[in-house]
């Protein structure tokens, strides 16, 4: 009867559906398993270095004031790296890979002349603007302190890591668990 093949119609329809599903949820899983995976692997341009998830760049030994260390790092598609307390793993960088040999790089972090404690982008007040704007750096043994933005440092630019390589990674993946089944 035309009611009994509306039925099974329907529950055709509903078997696909529920295949579908499956099949969506299954391929949903591989993606967020490869994207965990990917995010874990940090994969810097030649000559950065990955600390905690963000690619870090010290250029070789040369000395520039704050603003031509800031177009260095602009010219690399980064920014003056951004350092505060939380962060350990430079820290620990710092520790190991500099051991013995002080030395100041500059940070992105500059005081507003004429306002107090207003230091933007930093999470803590312990440095302090005056009458001449100052910059920030950190010594290679973690300490910050402020000086002339004209006085020449050593540098560290931070950067993103590429997308295009975290979504090759992901599809990298994604082909192998395909290929697994």
């Amino acid at each position: 009867s035309e009611c009994a093949m509306k039925a099974a119609d329907l529950e055709q329809q509903q078997m696909k559906a529920e295949n579908l599903h499956k099949n969506f949820t299954e391929t949903f899983a591989r993606i967020s398993e490869c994207a965990q995976q990917a995010a874990g692997t940090v994969t810097c341009p030649s000559r950065w270095i990955a600390i905690a998830e963000t690619c870090y760049f010290f250029p070789p030994k040369s000395w520039k004031s704050y603003a031509d260390s800031d177009a260095d790092c602009t010219s690399r598609g980064a920014r003056l790296a951004s350092v505060n307390t939380a962060n350990l793993q430079l820290k620990n960088y710092f520790e190991t890979s500099f051991k013995g040999q002080p030395m100041s790089f500059w940070i992105g972090l500059h005081s507003i002349p004429s306002v107090m404690n207003a230091w933007p982008g930093f999470s803590i007040n312990e440095l302090t603007a005056g009458e001449q704007r100052k910059c920030a750096y950190i010594r290679t043994d973690s300490a910050k302190d402020q000086r002339s933005c004209d006085d020449k440092l050593l540098w560290i630019c931070e950067k993103e890591p590429p997308r295009t390589v975290l979504m090759e990674s992901i599809r990298r993946c994604f082909q192998e668990k395909l290929a697994e089944e």
